[in-house]
């Protein structure tokens, strides 16, 4: 898509029921106690963080975080999974 982030947002603020949400200090810190697995990319452990703090599911196609997911310490969706209802 041309042009941006804030206008690509925008976009998809207008399309998608997206809420933003800060990384505070509950979410920078469950970023560090995950439990089980999980790799150490920073970025990543912030999603799966925000995910199990606000209770909330995400959507990805990275197979590392999908398969964390099926340990049950978090709810993720594949991209090429079928719609949710």
């Amino acid at each position: 898509m041309e042009g941006s982030v804030q206008r690509w947002l925008s976009e998809a603020r207008l399309k998608f029921p997206i809420h933003i949400v800060p990384i505070d200090e509950r979410i920078a810190l469950e970023s560090r106690l995950l439990p089980g697995s999980f790799h150490q990319d920073p970025a990543d452990r912030f999603i799966v963080a925000t995910a199990r703090t606000h209770g909330v599911f995400w959507v990805t196609h990275d197979k590392r975080m999908l398969e964390y997911s099926v340990s049950g310490h978090v709810k993720a969706v594949g991209l090429d999974a079928p719609a949710l209802v």
